[in-house]
Parts: structure tokens; sequence; C-alpha cells
């Protein structure tokens, strides 16, 4: 991802973090780990290669470089 792509990231979830439930931000959010849980930004969602987001992803703008799956379907 260029650096302008993080213009209104203000939460970042590192490469080995796992996520277990929602997360909800006002700000944007870039994903290097896993989220098992939905994923709700009023800013950019950003997964980044090798992020995965194993629910919904609801966001004003977003940018999918890793994994996204909803009902145990891989959706990208």
């Amino acid at each position: 991802m260029a650096r302008n792509d993080y213009k209104d990231v203000h939460t970042m979830i590192g490469a080995d973090a796992v996520i277990q439930g929602n997360v909800t931000c006002q700000g944007g959010i870039a994903v290097y780990g896993k989220v098992f849980g939905d994923v709700t930004s009023e800013g950019p969602v950003r997964i980044a290669r090798g992020g995965e987001v194993h629910g919904n992803v609801q966001a004003n703008d977003s940018q999918i470089g890793g994994t996204v799956w909803i009902n145990h379907i891989k959706i990208c």
C-alpha cells in the first residue's frame, strides 16, 4: 500500500495480532493481522496482504490486499 493510503488511518492491527470480536472505529483502520469479527469504520478500511477479516467489512472506502471471509466463504 502506498503512503497516501494511510492518510486517514488512525488504527493499525499488527501482523502478529489476533482480535476475537468486532472492531469499530471512527477513523480509518489498517489490518495486518487477523480479525474474527466484523470491522466497521466511518473512515477507510485497509486490509493488507496477509491480513484477514473473518466477518463483514463496512467502511466509506476499502482496499483489500488480504483475505475476507463471510459466513465461512472466502470473498477475496
